[in-house]
C-alpha cells in the first residue's frame, strides 16, 4: 500500500476512534420526536431501487451463478434469491423492532452505545494488524 493508501487508512481509523469515543460519552437520552406517519410499503419498495448494496449483490450473484446470461438460469437464480432476500429483510425488521423496544429507555441505549463503541475499537485493532 502506498503512502496515500496508508494515509487514508489512518484517517479512517482516527475517524472510527472518534466515533467510538462519542458513543462511549453519549448519555443515552433520546429526544422525543413528533409522531409522523412511517413510510408505506410502496415507498420502501421504491427506495430499494436506490440501494446500491442490493444491486451489487444481485448482479454479483447472477454473474457468479449463471453462465452467459441464460434466461432459465437467471430465472432460477431470481426465484431462489427472492425468498432469501425477503427472509433477510424480515430478520432485519424484527431486529430493528426489538432494538427499538430495548433502546427506548436510556439504560438500554447506553449499553447498545457501549457495545457499538467496543465493536468500533475492535475494528480499529483489526485494521492495524
Amino acid at each position: 500500500m502506498g503512502t496515500t493508501g496508508v494515509g487514508i487508512a489512518l484517517g479512517g481509523i482516527v475517524f472510527l476512534l472518534y466515533m467510538s469515543v462519542q458513543l462511549l460519552r453519549a448519555s443515552g437520552d433520546v429526544q422525543a420526536q413528533s409522531q409522523t406517519q412511517p413510510p408505506g410499503f410502496m415507498t420502501g419498495a421504491l427506495m430499494q431501487w436506490l440501494n446500491p448494496k442490493a444491486w451489487l449483490a444481485g448482479i454479483s450473484g447472477i454473474v457468479a451463478y449463471t453462465a452467459g446470461g441464460e434466461f432459465r438460469q437467471v430465472l432460477v437464480f431470481a426465484l431462489l434469491y427472492l425468498p432469501i432476500c425477503w427472509l433477510s429483510l424480515g430478520v432485519w425488521a424484527a431486529a430493528g423492532a426489538w432494538l427499538q423496544q430495548c433502546c427506548t429507555r436510556g439504560r438500554g441505549l447506553r449499553w447498545l452505545n457501549r457495545l457499538l463503541a467496543l465493536l468500533l475499537l475492535l475494528s480499529c485493532v483489526l485494521l492495524l494488524i
